[in-house]
């Protein structure tokens, strides 16, 4: 026995069951261009003051392309 099927002995566990989850990967041909809809749609860039200093923060797995969209953002 392992040191986890030690731990785990008396320890009851639900059943479980291994479970696939797969999204829509639709992809974009020019990122530029969706960036800017995207926020002409939203009106984000409107509710910033010239001169704003904003933050950017990346961590996503999946995307082709990160690196462009991240410059382009």
């Amino acid at each position: 026995m392992s040191a986890v099927d030690d731990l785990l002995e008396n320890i009851p566990l639900p059943r479980m069951a291994k479970v696939a989850q797969r999204f829509s990967r639709p992809k974009v041909e020019n990122i530029q261009e969706a960036v800017n809809k995207g926020f002409e749609k939203e009106g984000m860039l409107k509710t910033l003051a010239p001169g704003s200093t904003v933050a950017l923060t990346v961590g996503s797995r999946g995307i082709a392309g990160l690196p462009e969209l991240v410059r382009v953002l």
